[in-house]
């Protein structure tokens, strides 16, 4: 009887499979043991959580000219002068000094954190999306289906951007959201020529030609074998894209196109301090250290999801 038990017993325990690992839990533990880009987003996170909290930080508003509100209110007598930018002043609660308007530039160099974020993670998600499926699909059914997707993306990079944008704010007005579309409806294109030709490199691997001879339908070979062996160039593009799309965030608002005063970016920070970086050198100094470790923490974290997502590792 007791022989029945632990054979019965065992033929369940031999019969169970082994649990397999998905792609993403394999990725997810590659990524955790690369400890620079682990670092990376932790120190990212810590940029925004600061830039999120930094009312709670500093006494003075955004938009508040220090220098006009010394001279109509005597609570402000420390900065009853005409001398900004003015320096780091930590007993006032400048942490960052004053900007070129005479400005906290602590709150504004964290509102320009968030600005900047916004635009450059949201056009580069519009940028992946779009041209991630735009391109896989013009590589993988190649012929004139290819032909003609193609000359719409040669058209389209045809047209001056900033064409594009003025049209844009011609017929919608200026909005701050439609900076994103604007961005997006262009950084897209390259994205969607560097997926075609890695499809194109893909669709004649064995496993594909496998998928296909069993019958597996064109959507969910591009879906399930072409997209998930595309995700390393694609990330490491995307790394590129949001610091590239924080440039043209700023060169917009030089412009006049993007974010207007008493709002800022990173990007219009940066070129306002250039201007005073003889006299008032730390206006430069803290935008742009600020947007250079995010740059190195962005470009850690892609380097990081390229090693995870490589199919070469798998």
């Amino acid at each position: 009887m007791t022989t029945t038990v632990n054979t019965t017993a065992s033929a369940t325990t031999t019969s169970t499979p082994p649990k397999g690992r998905s792609l993403w839990s394999d990725a997810g533990r590659r990524f955790r043991g690369n400890k620079l880009a682990v670092a990376s987003v932790f120190v990212l996170a810590f940029i925004v959580i600061l830039a999120a909290i930094a009312p709670l930080l500093t006494p003075w508003p955004y938009d508040m000219i220090l220098n006009n509100e010394a001279l109509f209110n005597p609570e402000y007598e420390a900065f009853n002068d005409a001398n900004f930018p003015r320096a780091p002043d930590f007993v006032n609660s400048l942490w960052f000094g004053s900007g070129v308007n005479d400005r906290d530039l602590f709150y504004r160099s964290m509102i320009g954190v968030l600005i900047s974020l916004a635009v450059g993670l949201t056009a580069s998600l519009v940028a992946l999306l779009i041209g991630v499926i735009y391109g896989s699909v013009s590589g993988y059914f190649g012929g004139r289906v290819d032909q003609i997707m193609m000359r719409i993306v040669d058209i389209i990079y045809a047209l001056p951007f900033m064409f594009i944008v003025i049209l844009l704010m011609v017929m919608f007005g200026r909005n701050f959201f439609l900076m994103f579309a604007a961005i997006g409806a262009v950084e897209w294109l390259t994205m969607a020529r560097i997926v075609r030709g890695q499809t194109l490199s893909l669709k004649s691997r064995e496993f594909v030609s496998a998928a296909r001879a069993s019958g597996v339908s064109s959507f969910n070979i591009i879906r399930r074998h072409i997209i998930p062996n595309l995700l390393g160039p694609v990330i490491v593009y995307v790394t590129l894209v949001v610091p590239q799309v924080i440039l043209v965030e700023s060169f917009l608002s030089f412009l006049g196109l993007g974010v207007q005063e008493p709002m800022t970016s990173l990007g219009v920070l940066i070129s306002e301090g250039a201007k005073r970086l003889e006299d008032a050198p730390h206006t430069l100094l803290f935008p742009a250290s600020i947007l250079a470790i995010i740059l190195f923490c962005l470009n850690f974290i892609g380097d990081g999801l390229r090693d995870a997502l490589d199919p070469k590792d798998r």
